[in-house]
């Protein structure tokens, strides 16, 4: 996804443009956080959780469902602020399909895994809840903050499902790795196009200041 940024004096730093902004919880959802899943942890014989690896990877699918979630909010909110930038707008429009298409795959996938339905509630409602601060009042150089903060979150998102089909394996979900890769092409694609318009997106940029 691609997001975009700006920073309020007591904010923190929120960027998108076409990728889905970083995920409060760790960079493109793969850093688990134990309260997260709807899973209990395995115990230690002195009564501690112990995370195994189905566990990390639930929590990781948890994680990266809320960064798309708040990814797909906050390209939602940008693309009718870009009518004078028309390749921007169509490359945004393409990839929130993109991205409802892997929504539904990594839902099924928490499926798989047994989630439960309020940690994946939880997940969403953190993301949204994200959105207002990422996404901020716009600014003179807004639109090209967006385009380089969504180019620079393509390669999070590349590293993360590169590392999410490792975790998978090992969970012994190696039925999930065929879709977790296609989703690495997803975003490398997705990456060159927001490399291709960067010039024209510029050169828009600059003839709407000069007149």
């Amino acid at each position: 996804m691609v997001r975009g940024r700006s920073r309020r004096r007591g904010q923190p730093t929120r960027s998108r443009g076409i990728v889905a902004p970083r995920n409060p919880r760790g960079r493109g959802g793969i850093v688990p956080t134990a309260r997260r899943s709807g899973a209990r942890l395995p115990t230690n014989s002195r009564g501690l959780p112990v995370p195994d690896i189905k566990h990390i990877y639930t929590q990781s699918l948890e994680n990266t469902h809320a960064a798309e979630t708040q990814g797909l909010q906050q390209m939602n909110a940008q693309i009718p602020q870009l009518d004078d930038y028309p390749e921007y707008q169509a490359l945004l429009r393409g990839h929130v399909s993109t991205t409802e298409a892997q929504l539904t795959q990594i839902e099924q996938a928490l499926s798989d895994v047994g989630a439960s339905k309020p940690a994946l509630r939880e997940a969403v409602t953190s993301a949204v809840g994200l959105v207002g601060t990422a996404v901020h009042a716009v600014t003179p150089d807004t639109t090209l903050k967006n385009l380089y903060a969504g180019y620079a979150f393509q390669g999070e998102q590349i590293a993360a499902y590169t590392s999410l089909a490792v975790i998978a394996e090992q969970a012994g979900y190696g039925q999930h790795t065929g879709w977790i890769k296609s989703f690495v092409e997803d975003e490398k694609a997705a990456a060159k196009k927001v490399e291709q318009i960067i010039p024209t997106v510029t050169e828009q940029f600059l003839a709407k200041h000069r007149s």
